[in-house]
């Protein structure tokens, strides 16, 4: 899925929600965490929710916890070609962990340039 970018900002926990509602088992989504090329009629950028790799890992991470056994992934793309693929994971993970810290594994790939966080 490829699309939040998309959503309004106070749209995409309800929009993120139904994702998970939806998906049962296992939820793939890429986000674009850049501005589009595209504008849209009134002039503003088609991609109107621009946000971090982390918030979006955030939001993910909240909406999970009421789908603890849907696994999920989270692509963030920083750049056409570059970006930052989060782990499969599942709320229910968190259970098996001591404490209240988890590692947030990720990778990055792509071209490393300087606009590449």
């Amino acid at each position: 899925m490829d699309v939040l970018e998309h959503i309004f900002i106070e749209d995409i926990p309800k929009v993120v929600d139904e994702l998970f509602f939806l998906a049962k088992k296992l939820l793939i989504v890429n986000v674009a965490c850049y501005k589009a090329a595209a504008l849209l009629p009134n002039g503003e950028n088609a991609h109107i929710t621009i946000r971090s790799p982390d918030w979006w890992k955030g939001v993910f991470d909240v909406t999970a916890s009421n789908y603890k056994d849907t696994e999920f992934m989270l692509i963030c793309s920083i750049t056409i070609s570059t970006g930052v693929r989060y782990e499969t994971f599942k709320f229910s993970d968190y259970s098996s962990v001591e404490g209240f810290k988890t590692k947030s594994l990720y990778t990055v790939f792509g071209k490393k340039n300087k606009s590449t966080v």
